[in-house]
């Protein structure tokens, strides 16, 4: 009795110490949400502190995760896929791999750079989903389909956007060793951004129009002169 007592007793210990240490592993971030309004065009940044409370120093990667991105793809009513939006390439971080002592708090952490500058110019990925009859012919063709394909295009940022991310930091090395969780923490950004006024497109067709129809109208003009000119030769020989 008392040697099976014994043995529960370092298996519970052992097991404490194990979380305990795990525990330590870990990171914050501060502030814990943040806000911007922004231009297209324009380029805006704040700061950011990644911090390190517990006992083992750590390594971190900085990223986005955009929350309103994913939106679906329909035709008559009928999904047929997901339109991607990448507001990912607004982002840059300085720097965006970070090194973070342990035992430091918001006053001593590191300090990161956000730079956020919104292009006029909006990557999309068009998804498109095929249907299982389809995936079984594709997959004896090619064993890595997914089951869908994406066809990348750009369009213009127009009017207002309203964004939620994520700026996020997930550790990849510790002093503590091997990981079994990736320690992570993240901060919500809600982004606004004023694309460019419908009305400036519909002026900037407008005066696409109008150099093409003076394009045609000068190019029609040294045709018919032209023409007359070669008639004129003709009738003197």
């Amino acid at each position: 009795m008392k040697k099976n007592f014994l043995i529960l007793l370092f298996i519970f210990l052992a097991f404490n110490s194990f979380t305990f240490a795990k525990a330590d592993v870990g990171i914050g971030m501060g502030p814990s949400r943040l806000s911007l309004n922004a231009n297209v065009g324009n380029s805006y940044n704040f700061d950011i502190v990644v911090f390190n409370p517990g006992d083992y120093d750590v390594k971190a990667k900085l990223n986005v995760d955009c929350k309103t991105c994913l939106s679906n793809y329909t035709l008559f009513g009928w999904k047929i896929g997901e339109v991607n939006e990448d507001y990912q390439q607004f982002f840059n971080f300085v720097p965006n791999d970070v090194f973070i002592r342990n035992h430091t708090g918001v006053d001593d952490g590191v300090g990161i750079t956000v730079y956020v500058t919104p292009n006029i110019w909006l990557k999309k990925d068009l998804i498109f989903i095929t249907p299982e009859s389809l995936n079984f012919l594709i997959k004896s063709i090619n064993k890595g389909y997914t089951g869908k394909f994406s066809i990348p295009y750009y369009t213009l940022l127009l009017g207002e956007k309203n964004i939620k991310a994520q700026i996020s930091a997930s550790s990849y090395w510790s002093t503590f060793g091997a990981m079994g969780t990736i320690a992570a923490v993240g901060a919500p950004l809600d982004l606004h951004i004023t694309g460019m006024p419908f009305g400036s497109l519909v002026i900037l067709i407008v005066i696409f129009l109008l150099i093409i129809s003076v394009i045609l109208i000068i190019i029609f003009k040294k045709t018919s002169l032209f023409q007359k000119i070669r008639k004129k030769k003709v009738k003197n020989n």
